[in-house]
């Protein structure tokens, strides 16, 4: 990147060859400059490379094939400049971006453009196994954490137009001999953030040219992305201005056709890279103990574009985006606790201990020198609870002091499980967890003895960044198996199955119609049995079940109807899901239905062979059961020949883990010399549960567990939460980056293959190999809820359908108007209020809840649930909520939408939390999400209760692809347009709305 940053005016024009020199440094260390400052040559040489042409934007496969070539030869000529500036052997290379968007832009890029060039963006960023590093450097992300800007928008224009120690960046560039203002000819929708107002003496305003000038700032610039009309321009694709009658649009065209001036967009794209660096070198002072690891020069990647196989891509994904997290990590983490720890994202401990069994550690909170914060206050923002996973690093009490990347990383740390965290003393216990620095894994160093840990006692409590599955799921992917050819992207090849006798379908077909599942003695669905029929044609199925349509009932009866028609004594069938929780009611699913399902086979003339129904786990040898007859077996149970023939003598196991489970008894297998000719644990049919939640590389290791004739069944949504997405969003502040989204899921990465077209038309890979299927009835919806997300899933040719349920109003039992929510047996209820200064927690909202669910009749046991998208207003809500709250009580459930997917409860509450204005802009990606939205909506069987801002309601993103994500936000804005009535709650306007009743009794279409 080019040095030639500081533009300064000099013998009365502006000077893009000349820089100053830093002749002064404050009692900080930041750098400054006096009127007779130094100046030197520019140094550095500039790059830039866009897209010369439109997209095709109707074929896929040449638009993919331009994008590589365009990452491609970017990147080829970036190698050549670093070699040809380093002039020497070896050096180390730094990067800097201004986003995080930026770095999830490129890796998206190169997710679509070729799988190997993946590898080689890693290689180029100098990733180094057991170097705990920064790879690259967010500038953003820096200046937001050191200073408090005048401004509220955060994107580069906006922050490299405001003065930085008296000097102010200037984006006067020679365009062709001549003199240009860029800020000037991008106005338009990048720099129109600011204008010049006039003010009187007194401060109030006056009349343009009356009154002293200010500069304001009018728009809050968060996204940085230039806008599509600016590359139109360029491609020379825009309508004639003078064919536009509208004087507006047609002014509006005229501006935007500046860009296409030859060289003015190059111009503009060298000048943001100019401001980036000037920006990074204001500020100050520097971390002296990063250190890059040279870069040999004669190793740097070619970007060669011969395709890697999947596995390889899988790979290349699991390592850079650790990578980038512990990058991430160990940026946010050299924060001085003073910062972190009021956020909740850290506890800072003192008396630091181990106990005799040398694993449990205690410590106690210590809030010394953390002006005035009190227990009470940090537990309301804790984004800690029992089961959290954390990181125990050494501090030295000093909260205005940050730690060392060593502290953070090194084997004197701790990995740790959280215990129990007593809010009432501040006592902390942990268990701790040995492990060798990896890849995927921070050093945990061993403990003796009742041993005093780290100097003086004293540490900080943080999330952790070790990934132990992706651990196992690398060492499973480094070998080669026949099934990576079924599922990479570029030619898939699954095996197409023969078509089953058309009579066989048809008896099965009978026995699934007159089949009643218990407990409620109904029979499926028609579209529930045409979706298990379908499995028995095809190799590979995917199967999308929107919420309440009995997606999990309909894996159950797969499963049986496959062991059924083709597996028998001696077989495995391996379950698997993102979580414990889905696998767990799978697997209960199946036991429930066992039984009723092998009598009723048997009366129809079907032979189901015997079922022993085991969960795996990695933790001590235990037998106890998870639900009826499932077993619950450790691994250390499982591994041995013997425990596994005897579990599939004479019958059909089906064998559940999560990711970690499998591939850990898969590990232990592969030692028996004896078993299975020594192919170790192979299953004839995996079942993926929850597949749009597992990240793809995750489902190709466990896809290596299955029999070469094998079958594949992966069960999802891929309209709800995303696997990146499901995480569990603990930076709050800022909302962690959705990285590779392209291919972030195992849903996402099958869909993709079965949608593609083949080169002559129709589907690249036919119906008998791999198919979707879908489920259109939903059960427990109410209609207009159905109605309220039904409009995602005609995106996907889904009409969600539904049983008509009759929306009646009883007796109101109080006076309140909270009242009024209560009297209808099922709806939707819009709470409006007027407060917006609110970010991670509202007191407003909790306020509201608290006075609806105290205005309830007596409800049932476990029959509400509070959804909050952060966790500091669940900790809000789960100290300060009046009502009863926890496992044996009404409202038992108050958690972030990730936790809840795949769960329901007759009344859901959604508390949207953040108001305000600046907040939800920066954030609007995270906060008006469509899969988020859809499954906070979609948990309900009779109320819906939503409460939120106006603030956030009146939001228009400014981005096309973030209003096309509120959609679900405007049209609850829009179906709840009768107002009921309203109150003052702490000084704000409180307002109750819901459909007109027409909408509320399921007519609404």
């Amino acid at each position: 990147m080019g040095d030639n940053s500081k533009i300064r005016r000099f013998r009365g024009i502006w000077d893009s060859h000349l820089e100053q020199i830093s002749d002064k440094r404050d009692d900080r260390g930041r750098s400054g400059f006096t009127k007779d400052a130094p100046t030197r040559a520019v140094r550095g040489r500039d790059l830039v490379e866009f897209k010369t042409a439109p997209w095709k934007g109707n074929n896929y496969a040449d638009d993919t094939a331009a994008e590589r070539e365009l990452i491609q030869r970017f990147f080829h000529n970036l190698v050549g400049l670093i070699a040809d500036e380093a002039g020497q052997d070896a050096v180390p290379v730094h990067f800097y971006v201004w986003s995080q968007g930026e770095i999830r832009q490129l890796i998206e890029g190169c997710c679509r453009a070729g799988s190997n060039l993946l590898g080689s963006l890693q290689q180029l960023f100098g990733c180094r196994e057991g170097l705990e590093q920064l790879i690259y450097s967010c500038v953003r992300d820096e200046i937001d954490r050191r200073f408090a800007l005048g401004w509220t928008g955060r994107g580069l224009g906006v922050v490299a137009s405001l003065r930085w120690y008296g000097r102010r960046y200037h984006w006067r560039r020679k365009v062709n001999g001549v003199a240009c203002d860029l800020d000037h000819e991008f106005t338009q929708n990048v720099f129109d953030f600011k204008t010049q107002l006039d003010c009187d003496a007194a401060g109030g305003w006056a009349k343009p040219g009356t009154g002293t000038k200010y500069q304001f700032e009018i728009r809050s610039r968060f996204s940085d992305s230039l806008p599509a009309a600016y590359w139109h321009a360029v491609w020379r694709t825009l309508p004639d201005p003078a064919t536009v009658e509208d004087s507006r649009l047609k002014n509006s065209i005229e501006r935007y056709n500046r860009a296409k001036v030859p060289n003015m967009l190059k111009t503009y794209l060298a000048a943001r890279c100019h401001a980036l660096r000037w920006l990074e070198e204001n500020v100050n002072p520097k971390n002296a103990e990063i250190v890059k690891p040279v870069v040999t020069i004669a190793d740097l990647p070619d970007f060669h574009l011969d395709r890697d196989d999947v596995a390889k891509a899988a790979l290349d994904f699991l390592r850079l985006d650790q990578h980038v997290k512990k990058s991430n990590w160990i940026a946010e983490h050299l924060l001085p606790p003073i910062v972190r720890v009021p956020l909740g994202r850290t506890l800072p401990l003192r008396k630091v201990g181990v106990g005799a069994d040398k694993k449990t550690i205690t410590g106690r909170i210590e809030l010394h020198g953390f002006n005035g914060l009190k227990l009470t206050d940090l537990e309301t923002r804790c984004s800690f609870a029992a089961g959290s996973f954390v990181r125990l690093s050494p501090w030295n009490s000093d909260p205005q002091r940050g730690q060392t990347v060593a502290q953070l990383t090194s084997g004197v740390g701790r990995t740790c499980i959280v215990q129990s965290i007593d809010w009432s003393t501040g006592a902390v216990t942990l268990e701790s967890m040995y492990a060798e620095a990896d890849a995927y894994t921070v050093a945990s160093g061993g403990s003796k003895q009742a041993e005093v840990l780290f100097t003086d006692s004293y540490a900080t409590l943080d999330e952790s960044v070790t990934d132990f599955v992706a651990r196992r799921v690398d060492g499973r992917l480094q070998d080669v198996y026949a099934v990576y050819d079924w599922f990479d992207p570029i030619d898939p090849a699954p095996p197409a199955l023969p078509a089953p006798p058309v009579a066989e379908t048809d008896r099965v077909r009978g026995l699934l119609e007159s089949f009643r599942l218990p407990p409620a003695d109904q029979p499926p669905e028609k579209d529930q049995v045409q979706a298990v029929l379908d499995g028995l044609s095809t190799r590979v199925q995917l199967l999308q079940g929107p919420p309440g349509t009995g997606k999990t009932t309909t894996t159950a009866l797969s499963v049986l109807v496959r062991i059924l028609c083709g597996r028998g004594p001696g077989d495995i069938v391996l379950l698997s899901a993102h979580t414990h929780r889905a696998l767990d009611e799978l697997m209960a699913r199946i036991d429930r239905y066992t039984v009723a399902f092998t009598g009723h086979a048997a009366s129809s003339g079907f032979a189901m062979p015997p079922l022993r129904l085991v969960k795996v786990h990695s933790g001590e040898p235990t037998m106890n059961r998870v639900a009826g007859t499932v077993e619950k077996l450790a691994v250390s149970v499982l591994k041995t020949k013997k425990k596994l023939t005897e579990l599939t003598a004479g019958g059909v196991l089906v064998l559940g883990g999560t990711t970690a489970g499998l591939l850990k008894l898969a590990s232990e297998v592969d030692k028996l010399t004896t078993y299975n000719n020594r192919n170790g644990l192979k299953g004839s049919l995996l079942v993926v549960d929850e597949a749009s939640m597992m990240v793809f590389p995750h489902f190709l290791a466990l896809a290596t567990l299955i029999t070469d004739d094998g079958r594949v069944m992966l069960t999802g949504d891929h309209r709800q939460l995303a696997p990146i997405t499901a995480h569990d969003w603990d930076n709050e502040d800022r909302p962690p980056t959705v990285l590779y989204q392209p291919f972030a899921s195992a849903y996402d990465a099958v869909r993709r293959i079965i949608d593609s077209a083949g080169p002559v038309g129709g589907p690249l890979v036919p119906p008998a190999a791999a198919r979707r299927s879908a489920l259109r009835q939903t059960f427990r919806l109410p209609p207009v809820v159905r109605e309220l997300i039904a409009r995602i899933y005609r995106q996907d040719q889904i009409e969600l359908t539904g049983p008509d349920r009759e929306a009646v109003a009883g007796a109101t039992s109080g006076s309140s108007l909270w009242h009024d929510i209560w009297k209808w047996n099922i709806g939707v209820f819009l709470v409006v209020h007027d407060e917006d200064g609110s970010k991670r927690s509202n007191e407003t909202e909790l306020e509201v809840v608290n006075q609806i669910l105290q205005a309830a009749p007596p409800l049932g046991l476990r029959s509400v649930a509070v959804i909050t998208p952060h966790r500091a207003q669940r900790s809000l809500f789960t100290s300060r909520l009046t009502v009863p709250h926890g496992d044996d009580h009404v409202v038992d459930t108050i958690d972030t939408v990730e936790r809840l997917q795949g769960g329901e409860r007759p009344t859901v509450v959604v508390s949207a939390t953040v108001s305000d204005p600046t907040a939800i802009e920066s954030n609007v990606e995270f906060i008006l999400d469509l899969n988020r939205a859809n499954v906070a909506f979609s948990r309900v069987q009779q109320r819906l209760i939503v409460v939120c801002a106006q603030t956030l309601l009146d939001h228009i993103p400014a981005e096309v692809e973030h209003y096309q994500a509120a959609m679900l936000w405007k049209a609850l804005r829009e179906l709840c347009s009768v107002e009921i009535g309203r109150v003052n709650i702490g000084g704000h306007t409180v307002r109750l709305l819901m459909p007109p009743p027409t909408v509320v009794t399921g007519s609404f279409r």
